[in-house]
Parts: structure tokens; sequence; C-alpha cells
């Protein structure tokens, strides 16, 4: 008896399929419930959209390094930043606004939205041997955005793709003027002290001019032996000319010293103009939040700033010619290079929820499911009266 209740018994495929006719209803309904039920709740989740496109980053005059792109990531991956410009751009509103701001409210959501496109990938350098970190730009960006409808998704593409443009010109901006405001303080101060330096010289040089005027005074002959004399080599051998001679090189040095003056002069005026209106520049983008808003107040300041000084005086006119020149270049950049070269599109097709597979899941899981409650009501039916009377004996065996 002990040996039978050891034993394994065996799989009964008749027994198995009499089962299955048993329970048929209990499996096939249930089965078909699940299945139905499953179908109907795929109907009611909301629907996802799903839309793309290229952003060109680098043009053929200007291309964005890497180092620039990924000091502007910082940027482009604050949420706040972003939705403050989806708001002031007015690209979403009201409940669009609020849906965007639950999408991207974490930095992690904007960074998979963009993904650079390098002019040198690791496999170009390794299979080619060209390209380094030095020279290795940012040709353009893929930027991928999921919404709850078609135009949604097609516009937080195109939001996306404005925002890195804004961010990257923002950054651009920021280090122009910075750049420009330390450039003209520190050549003021080198003109003004080379300015010092020329006017010490002048004087001293004018001062050499009165002393020989003197010595020809006490001396009226000393010039006419100038031609007839012997100069010794050396630094010093201007001493032994006549004073006639030494007069006229100092005369022309005075000459010299008040023509680097007025050089110095004009480049101290223009290095004023460009430190004025770099001091405003930096200025706007520090008040500014974006880009292309610090780019047109710039712009707009420096017409009326140059209109008022006037173009008449040359300096000014050169200020203002390597002004322009310099913007035309973040102009050129930001409205012409970076710009969706592809897309984004309407999408035609939902990306999520995967009715079929959520439907053809819940079948497969509900008929397992279901077949595994008839064997077992199958087999309590069979042993529930052997259970009952052994726990009533005290038996725990099964």
């Amino acid at each position: 008896m002990i040996e039978q209740d050891n034993q394994i018994p065996e799989f009964d495929l008749t027994r198995f399929i009499r089962t299955l006719w048993k329970r048929k209803w209990l499996i096939l309904g249930g089965t078909a419930l699940v299945t139905l039920l499953a179908a109907a709740i795929t109907l009611v989740l909301p629907k996802v959209y799903r839309s793309g496109g290229f952003f060109q980053l680098s043009g053929y005059t200007q291309r964005i390094s890497v180092p620039e792109y990924k000091k502007s990531s910082s940027l482009f991956t604050s949420p706040i930043r972003f939705i403050r410009f989806a708001r002031e751009k007015k690209l979403f509103q009201g409940e669009e606004l609020q849906k965007l701001m639950g999408i991207y409210g974490d930095p992690d959501e904007l960074a998979k939205a963009v993904s650079p496109i390098f002019s040198y990938s690791r496999e170009d350098v390794r299979e080619t041997g060209q390209g380094s970190p030095e020279v290795n730009y940012v040709l353009g960006t893929t930027i991928y955005a999921e919404n709850h409808s078609a135009d949604s998704a097609r516009q937080t593409v195109y939001t996306l793709g404005l925002f890195l443009r804004d961010c990257i010109l923002y950054r651009k901006l920021n280090d122009y003027v910075n750049n420009k405001y330390n450039e003209a303080s520190s050549i003021l101060r080198k003109i003004e002290n080379m300015i010092i330096d020329a006017n010490f010289n002048l004087d001293l040089q004018k001062r050499k001019k009165e002393e020989l005027k003197l010595i020809l005074g006490r001396y009226p002959d000393a010039g006419k032996y100038g031609s007839r004399e012997i100069i010794p080599p050396g630094d010093a051998g201007y001493r032994y000319l006549s004073p006639v001679t030494q007069l006229v090189g100092v005369e022309s040095t005075i000459a010299d010293f008040k023509g680097a003056l007025i050089v110095y002069q004009r480049d101290r005026e223009k290095n004023l103009v460009d430190l004025e209106i770099s001091t405003k520049a930096k200025e706007i983008v520090e008040r500014n939040r974006f880009g292309e808003m610090a780019f047109l107040e710039i712009m707009s300041f420096a017409d009326g700033f140059f209109k008022a000084k006037g173009l008449a005086q040359g300096f000014r006119q050169t200020a203002a010619n390597q002004f322009y020149i310099e913007m035309e270049v973040y102009r050129t950049l930001f409205y012409e290079d970076m710009r969706f070269l592809s897309g984004p599109p309407f999408p035609a097709k939902v990306v999520r929820p995967w009715k079929r597979l959520i439907v053809v899941i819940a079948f497969f899981l509900s008929f397992f499911f279901f077949l595994f409650i008839a064997m077992a009501s199958e087999w309590w039916q069979k042993n529930k009266k052997l259970i009952t009377s052994r726990m009533e004996s005290g038996d725990n065996r099964l």
C-alpha cells in the first residue's frame, strides 16, 4: 500500500482529453470572456502617435563642434526652460501644455528625444583611420516625440527642434558677448598704456629738442662740420653727430610719436565703442532667457546705437562694420543653417497601444489559466472524498 502511494502517476492522455471535453465551456467561455474584455480595454486606452525628423545644426560655413553641443545640452535638458519656451512662443497652450509638462518633466526624457549625429563616428575612425575629436563636429540631430494626437506629436518635434536651435544660439551669443567684452576691456587697457608711454617719450624728445637748440646757440659753428665727422660704431655713436643732425633726428622721432598717438587715439575710440556695445549686449543676454530674443534685442540696440553715434568718423564706421559682420555669422547660423531637413511629418500610424499583441497575450494567458482551473477542479472532485475521509481519520497523506 505504501509503495502504491509513493508511485508517480502516469499521464493518461485519454483521461486528459475527456477532462477537457467535460470542462470545455469553462475553458472556452472563460478564455473568450477575458479576450473580449482585453479587446474592449484596448479600445479605450489612449492612442500614442510618434513623429520624427532630422534637424541640421552645421551648415556650409558654420559648424557646431562637439564641445559646443555638449555645453548647450545643459540648457536643452532643462524641463522648466523647455516649458517656458513652448509657452512664450505660443506653440502649446492650455491642456496641451499641461500634457507636455507631464511628458517632459524629467531631463532624461528631453535627452532621449534628441540623438546627435557626428561627422565622424567611432566606426569611421576605426575603419578609415580618419577623424579626431579636434575636427569632429555635430552634423545634426534626429528628433522623435510621442503624443496622444497626431498633430501634437508633430508639433512636439517641431518645438523640440526650435528649442534646440535657440539653446545653441543662446550659448554661442553668451560666449561671444563675454569674449568680446573681455577682449575690448583688455585691448583698451593696453592702448591706454601705449598712449601713456608714447606721451612720455614724446615729452622726452621735445625736451631734447630744446636742449639741442640751446647747444646750437652756444656753438653756432657746430653745424658746419657735420659732413666731415667720423661716427664710431655702437649705440652711442649718435652722440658724436652735430647738434643740427641730432635735431633733425629728434624732430623726425617727434613726428613718429605724434603719428603713433593719432593711431592709438583712433584705436582707443574704436575700442570704447566696442566696449560700450559689448557691455550692453552682455546685459541683454543675461537678462533674456532665450537666444532669439537676445539676438533680436542686441540687433535693435546696435541699430539705434550706431545711428545715434553717427558714422561720419572712420573708426565708428569700422566698429559698426566689424560688429555687423560678426553678428551676420549668428544670423546665418540661426535662420538659415539650423533647420529641419526632413520632417516632422504627420504620423499615420499609432505606435501604442499594440492592440493585437495585447489581445493575443490575453487569449493565451486566459486559456492556460482556465485549463489549470479545469484540471484542478477535476482533480478535486475525484479526490475530495478520499481527502475528507483521511482528514477525519487523522491521516495527513494525500
